[in-house]
């Protein structure tokens, strides 16, 4: 995707010059840049009345009008990610970051080389803890678009990036974007499982201070889950090659913002998966929105975020499937219709065989067909061991292998409590026989993907429970989610 990064933009990538000593034995080139960033600036945040928005926000490092991370050597078309994280030839200010971006603890010169010897400089960066496809993850952040971002983020602001293609891009052709998801208003507190988004991050993990090696609480309170915990989307190590190609270290953000009703309801929860926000978007607006109710989708703030592990198991598959009208490229958002206005397109996701019967996905002739396969507000909860004769098509489907394997029925959404009850997640008859999680606590994360049985920890990090990984249902003791 980085190799879209000029389409319509010429400056979003910037030209650099090498240049080698002639007596080089061994060793790399000097980068030579036009745009750099200026560390100088102080880095100001102050909470607002309802802490977000801040009351002021100013970032620390501001690039300059020629300065993108993004760089190409002239005369190559490889694009590469090379954020400037330090200005000059000495004395650092890893404490106040006059010289360094706002994430430098540490700077390490490089080791003094004889001849035909090589040793490389190395930075010591503040990462930041997220989740992609239900699983935690680390990553970077070096540069935002948004001032305000930038501040929250300790990145440079870097405007250009506002010019990248394109707006709500994400998958679609020329685009070399990507979508992280932030909350504004989740759960707060260091010790509350639930916490995530950015009034947390500014209460709880110290955000309007310095980042240095020396500020403990700072420390200990990003070991504690003291950052936003954003949702990243497709992530380089998914199984489904249009969602691991589809990978991209430039994150336009899609701000998520509970409704008061969400709140009141206890819905405020942490979520971890990329298709459970956009379904809940696309199912729920009384519940999630945009910014102060906005429409969800784009808001063309873009951050530099590579990816740079996962701390738990690896994501391999989203934790659900997508529905028809959530913001996701499938097979549901290709919905033709016919001359007399019938809808004609197959469902999105499994449907009942009746116990051995036709293929998943088999298309309805009329639009009351495709109804009653598919009733409105309903989703699969589907038994582990059914689906484990599954494959993914790179449309986003599911299709059985095998003529005989079955799903469980689809059951009405009961998630408002208010209106409904709460109402558990029925499982299948032959898991609940079984003894599976369904049986043992009534309520699991439906979906699939290798999570196998699981228990979460404080920070939403899986630990093994003495099960096999291959399982495809993650037990969540005493939660519904969405």
């Amino acid at each position: 995707k980085l190799a879209n990064v000029g389409i319509g933009c010429d400056v979003c990538v910037q030209d650099v010059t090498l240049t080698a000593p002639a007596s080089n034995k061994f060793g790399e080139a000097v980068a030579h840049f036009e745009g750099v960033p200026d560390f100088s600036p102080n880095r100001v945040l102050k909470a607002g009345p309802t802490v977000f928005p801040p009351a002021v926000a100013k970032p620390g490092g501001v690039g300059d009008a020629k300065y993108s991370p993004f760089i190409q050597a002239k005369g190559s078309e490889t694009v590469y990610n090379a954020p400037i994280v330090a200005t000059g030839t000495g004395d650092f200010d890893v404490v106040h970051h006059s010289n360094t971006a706002d994430r430098v603890l540490k700077i390490n010169p490089a080791k003094k080389a004889g001849p035909g010897q090589f040793y490389a400089p190395s930075v010591e960066l503040l990462i930041i803890n997220g989740f992609d496809s239900g699983q935690p993850i680390l990553y970077l952040s070096t540069e935002a678009s948004d001032p305000a971002t930038a501040t929250l983020e300790r990145a440079t602001f870097v405007p250009l990036l506002g010019k990248t293609p394109f707006t709500g891009g994400d998958d679609f052709l020329g685009s070399t974007r990507e979508r992280i998801f932030p909350f504004v208003n989740g759960q707060t507190g260091l010790n509350n499982p639930e916490a995530q988004g950015l009034i947390h991050l500014i209460k709880d993990g110290y955000a309007s201070e310095d980042a240095y090696l020396g500020n403990k609480d700072l420390i200990q309170s990003q070991r504690r889950g003291g950052d936003s915990l954003n949702v990243q989307g497709d992530f380089p190590t998914l199984t489904d090659p249009h969602r691991k190609f589809a990978y991209s270290p430039l994150w336009e953000a899609q701000f998520s913002e509970w409704t008061d009703k969400a709140i009141r309801l206890g819905r405020n929860t942490r979520q971890t998966d990329e298709f459970q926000i956009l379904n809940l978007a696309a199912r729920r607006p009384d519940l999630l929105t945009g910014p102060e109710g906005a429409p969800f989708g784009s808001t063309n703030i873009l951050i530099n975020c590579p990816v740079i592990a996962f701390t738990a198991m690896r994501p391999v598959e989203e934790v659900v499937e997508p529905i028809p009208g959530a913001q996701v490229e499938t097979v549901g958002s290709f919905q033709a219709l016919s001359h007399s206005g019938s809808d004609t397109s197959p469902p999105v996701g499994p449907v009942d065989a009746g116990g051995g019967g036709t293929a998943a996905g088999t298309a309805p002739r009329t639009a009351g067909d495709r109804e009653a396969a598919v009733p409105a507000a309903t989703r699969p909860t589907s038994d582990p061991a059914d689906l484990a004769g599954c494959a993914r098509s790179g449309s986003g489907r599911v299709r059985h292998r095998h003529a005989s394997a079955r799903t469980c029925a689809r059951r009405p959404l009961t998630d408002d409590r208010e209106n409904a009850g709460d109402r558990p997640a029925k499982a299948c008859p032959s898991r609940q026989a079984a003894g599976g999680p369904a049986a043992e606590s009534g309520r699991y994360r439906e979906g699939r993907g290798q999570v196998g049985r699981r228990t979460p920890d404080r920070f939403g990090a899986a630990r093994d429970d003495g099960t096999s990984d291959e399982g495809l249902a993650w037990r969540v003791k005493d939660k519904l989610f969405a």
